[in-house]
């Protein structure tokens, strides 16, 4: 998170706005988050800043209670558009969220999160939600694409934690979503572990793989998404 930080602070001291986003596992996977159900991992993600989470298959694993808290806890969102509640089919998390810049240009971010999480997790921690997946999930993302258009975004980016090691299995990988859903310009994607830059239909993929080892893989990928879309000025 010393990292995370300082990269933040190096960013914006060569005049870029930074939009701080992790794509999912964020809580779980070291001694020192596992002891405490994950709760450490976001105050550190509070004190550097983030502006926004995606929710990761693993962030289910200290159950939905625990989850919740670390919603509270978190001073950002933690996104999710496909996963509904089994009974009312009401959203568990907030879907999306627009950042405005310094010259009114208008982003918008929706997340995802693998439809795998429930088979790779618990079984009793997510038996009262649903992850929407295959054509439900596509059609989720569309309706993101539409919502953030319509207000006004200029700019679309889905924060997906999908990957796409599971063709077949998870009903829902990056590529996948990229294949059928139009008007995403950016997709950052987790859980797999990978690391990704490449144009699916027109639209920039990139996965960073994990523990900041590729770190300036996404400011490239910013870079060239504005650069494509002739708003690159700075930001």
């Amino acid at each position: 998170m010393a990292a995370v930080a300082a990269l933040k602070t190096d960013w914006e001291a060569k005049g870029y706005e930074v939009i701080l986003v992790d794509a999912g596992d964020a809580t779980q996977g070291m001694s020192l988050v596992d002891s405490t159900s994950g709760e450490p991992a976001i105050t550190f993600m509070n004190s550097c800043g983030y502006d926004l989470m995606t929710v990761g298959n693993h962030e289910f694993d200290w159950g939905l209670d625990a989850l919740a808290k670390k919603r509270d806890q978190a001073k950002f969102p933690l996104l999710s558009a496909n996963v509904v509640y089994k009974d009312t089919k009401e959203l568990v998390f907030e879907p999306n969220k627009v950042v405005e810049l310094s010259d009114g240009t208008k982003v918008g971010f929706f997340g995802v999160t693998t439809p795998s999480t429930l088979t790779s997790t618990n079984p009793k921690n997510v038996k009262d939600v649903i992850f929407l997946k295959d054509e439900e999930l596509y059609e989720c993302a569309r309706k993101q694409v539409s919502e953030l258009r319509d207000q006004g975004c200029q700019l679309v980016v889905c924060v997906g934690h999908l990957g796409n090691q599971e063709v077949g299995t998870s009903g829902g990988t990056s590529r996948q979503v990229l294949e059928n859903v139009e008007g995403i310009d950016l997709f950052i994607d987790g859980h797999d572990h990978q690391v990704v830059e490449e144009e699916v239909k027109g639209t920039l993929l990139v996965e960073t793989g994990c523990y900041l080892r590729t770190c300036n893989n996404n400011g490239r990928g910013w870079a060239r998404v504005l650069r494509r879309r002739d708003l690159y000025g700075g930001h």
